[in-house]
């Protein structure tokens, strides 16, 4: 990756060290298509996404501490691109 001033930049590896339970599924939903993301300027900035069947709403994850705490944020149909 280049950056503005034409330095060459290295990413750091990505490591693992636990694993947490971001959410839970309401009753009779499955949670599909999981994204996840890492803010680049902030590694302790985290969001993850999945669709929500069969409403096809969306749910957010967001963690501002490396994963150690969770929000989650619903969308219902109408906010969301089936």
């Amino acid at each position: 990756m280049v950056g503005g001033t034409g330095q060459i930049f290295k990413p750091s590896p990505i490591e693992v060290v636990s694993s947490t339970r971001v959410g839970s599924q309401a009753s009779g939903e499955s949670l599909v298509e999981p994204h996840f993301a890492i803010d680049p300027g902030n590694g302790a900035h985290l969001v993850a996404a999945a669709t929500k069947l069969p409403t096809y709403g969306i749910a957010v994850f967001s963690s501002f501490d490396s994963g150690e705490h969770w929000v989650r944020h619903d969308t219902d149909h109408s906010d969301a691109d089936p």
